[in-house]
């Protein structure tokens, strides 16, 4: 997923499920919203903790999986 991200140079919003396989969104579809949250939390850690070129921002409202791209100036 994070590779994913980091190969878009746009900007761009997105669903999690944008970066993943055809199998991980079979898999995510039939996930509870706690579920999701244990593989969107890592994810975002991923992204504070790694120096990134740009600025990607998950959104922080409560059941919505957009993720905000945006380039460097």
């Amino acid at each position: 997923m994070f590779n994913r991200a980091m190969a878009i140079k746009r900007y761009t919003v997105l669903y999690y499920d944008d970066f993943m396989s055809d199998e991980e969104k079979e898999i995510w579809k039939t996930l509870h919203d706690f579920q999701k949250a244990s593989i969107i939390l890592p994810f975002n850690l991923m992204l504070v903790r790694k120096n990134v070129d740009r600025r990607i921002v998950p959104s922080i409202k409560l059941n919505d999986n957009r993720i905000f791209i945006y380039p460097n100036r």
